[in-house]
């Protein structure tokens, strides 16, 4: 109830009857807790049940409205950006591994990163927001994977300026690679 309507808490543990503090008015748990609940949260000035500028789509006309449109296009810019992304990346990518593995090099992280980070963040960040009160707090949770993902890559990456990546190597790899490629014949 509280963080559905944007409220900022605290949670104690504590013996005894659940109770809760609104702005300073106590309310005790039991049958009317939600209710009184709601009322303590409105008198607030929290806006129970969303607001006159909240944006609703109720229907395909709705997708014309303005403040929808503009709504789409922020996303759209937004993932314009990140896309903008993924060509430097794969290639600073590919210049880490050499060619024999590069595929697999590359496929393994990517699908790890995206399937378990990407796949808990949800459940992630509602576990932080439910456990500390806020949910601008869990925001911080993928900005701090970010910053160690760069420490990680700064210490890491090797410099390639100048090399060609056909003999970009791993430290102690000891495959022979062929001389000529292996081509069969028809």
């Amino acid at each position: 109830m509280l963080q559905a309507n944007s409220v900022v808490f605290d949670r104690q543990d504590v013996s005894g009857p659940t109770t809760v503090v609104v702005d300073g008015t106590e309310i005790a748990g039991g049958e009317s807790l939600q209710t009184d609940l709601v009322a303590a949260i409105k008198a607030a000035g929290y806006p129970v049940g969303g607001s006159a500028t909240t944006i609703k789509v109720d229907g395909i006309g709705d997708f014309f409205d303005g403040r929808v449109l503009g709504v789409a296009l922020l996303l759209l810019a937004l993932v314009a950006l990140a896309q903008m992304t993924q060509g430097p990346a794969a290639t600073a990518m590919a210049e880490v591994f050499p060619t024999r593995i590069r595929a697999t090099a590359l496929s393994i992280p990517y699908q790890l990163g995206v399937g378990v980070f990407g796949g808990l963040l949800p459940a992630t960040m509602v576990a932080i927001s439910a456990e500390v009160g806020s949910f601008t707090t869990a925001l911080w949770y993928p900005v701090g994977a970010m910053a160690l993902g760069l420490v990680i890559l700064l210490f890491t990456l090797p410099e390639t300026k100048g090399v060609d990546l056909g003999e970009v190597s791993l430290d102690g790899d000891t495959a022979v690679e062929p001389a000529e490629p292996v081509r069969q014949g028809r």
